[in-house]
Order: C-alpha cells, then structure tokens, then sequence
C-alpha cells in the first residue's frame, strides 16, 4: 500500500511540474487575483533557489514589489532559528 501512495504523490508531483513549466503564464495570473498568494509564491521560489536564480526570478514582471521585504523577512527568520539551535546545543555541552 506505501508504495502505491509513494507511486501517486510521485505522479502528482510530475503533473504539477508539467503543468506550470507549460501554463506558468496562467498560473501566474491565476495567482494574481490575490496579490498575497502571488508574493508568497514568487518568495517561496526565491527562497529554494540558487541566490543566481532568485535574482533572475526577481526581475519577473509579475513580481510584487513586497517580495523582497518577505524574503528578508524569512531569510532573518530562518537565520535566527539557526542562531537559536547552535545556542541550544552550546548551553546543553557545558
């Protein structure tokens, strides 16, 4: 049973890959009828990214001006959860 889920998700994943390399176009303006839902997702592309291919997704037309304060925001978020976890490991040595 693991492995048929496994073999779905797999064919899921495969659909939606095709589907936005084809209509990434529609989707974009799909999205674009709720600003937020397109600046999240244009930040979440950013931020799984090569930093190389974040700035070429940044210069996209359709991107929102408010993405580049998200992707701060989450990369200083992700930072301090990092900062945070080496904290908690140095304190739990001594």
């Amino acid at each position: 049973m693991r492995l048929r889920e496994i073999a779905e998700g797999h064919d899921a994943s495969e659909a939606l890959k095709r589907t936005f390399s084809d209509k990434h176009d529609k989707v974009l303006s799909e999205l674009s009828r709720e600003p937020a839902v397109l600046a999240s997702f244009f930040a979440a592309m950013e931020l799984n990214t090569s930093a190389a291919t974040a700035r070429l997704i940044s210069t996209h037309a359709m991107r929102p001006d408010e993405v580049t304060d998200l992707v701060k925001k989450r990369k200083a978020e992700v930072a301090n959860k990092v900062a945070t976890k080496k904290d908690d490991k140095g304190q739990n040595a001594g």
